[in-house]
């Protein structure tokens, strides 16, 4: 299992953080750094659910 203390997702947040091209704003605008794509979950759920049972996020 792996443990994020992130950025404390919304109910409907959690729903599209592993969709392709997603990227979820921070409501600390600090915080806030889209320098990436938007793969990441989606490439690592994609790895996990090939080679194991799957990939859940709570």
């Amino acid at each position: 299992m792996v443990k994020d203390t992130g950025i404390r997702l919304t109910e409907e947040e959690s729903s599209r953080v592993f969709n392709e091209f997603e990227q979820i704003d921070s409501p600390d605008k600090e915080v806030n750094n889209k320098a990436g794509a938007g793969l990441g979950l989606t490439i690592i759920k994609s790895l996990v659910e090939t080679r194991m049972d799957g990939l859940c996020q709570k």
